[in-house]
């Protein structure tokens, strides 16, 4: 497999903003409280709560990293798919591919279809056709179900936004490392 030499980031964010658009077009048709709920009552807790969710969470996946064969082996391909990212295109992608996942599965579909549907379909959505890459389908699914309690315990997306941000992020910068080192 060989690696890129920059990570095509504009038509990553191009897919993210026709999810965005998609899930506030079925919130607003629904006629759901506005899409993104920022109008929770204790903003401050919402996001450090995501945020510390966010971080054990990113620690545990460097942690499986480690001591896990397939954990590792899924680490080693995306560092290679990947190669190395910069700064700004880690902090593009992980706004853009937060909050548009988190729109549209939390924000849209949750309501929509319950928490256990939205978490197996946000599984389904991270099912990649390479073979080391298939355990990610499972942990996104488990990461569907945390990511939608905190919905549904903050009653707004800032938490799992936060948690979201904050899982993407740490990990492009740790696969961004690794790539910059392998090289």
């Amino acid at each position: 497999m060989s690696r890129r030499e920059s990570f095509p980031l504009l038509p990553a964010v191009g897919i993210y903003l026709v999810l965005l658009a998609v899930a506030a077009a079925w919130s607003w048709l629904r006629g759901d409280q506005p899409l993104l709920g920022l109008s929770a009552g204790r903003p401050l807790f919402d996001l450090s709560l995501g945020a510390a969710a966010g971080a054990a969470v990113a620690g545990l996946s460097a942690l499986s990293a480690r001591h896990l064969s397939w954990a590792a082996a899924m680490e080693d391909t995306l560092v290679e798919l990947l190669g190395p990212v910069g700064g700004r295109q880690i902090i593009i992608l992980a706004l853009a591919s937060s909050l548009a996942e988190e729109a549209f599965f939390r924000g849209a579909l949750q309501p929509a279809l319950g928490l256990p549907a939205t978490a197996l379909l946000f599984g389904l959505a991270h099912l990649a056709p390479h073979r080391a890459l298939r355990p990610w389908a499972v942990v996104a699914a488990a990461m569907g179900f945390l990511l939608g309690w905190l919905f549904l315990f903050c009653d707004s997306l800032l938490a799992p936004l936060a948690c979201h941000l904050a899982v993407n992020a740490i990990g492009l910068v740790r696969l961004s490392a690794r790539a910059r080192a392998d090289r």
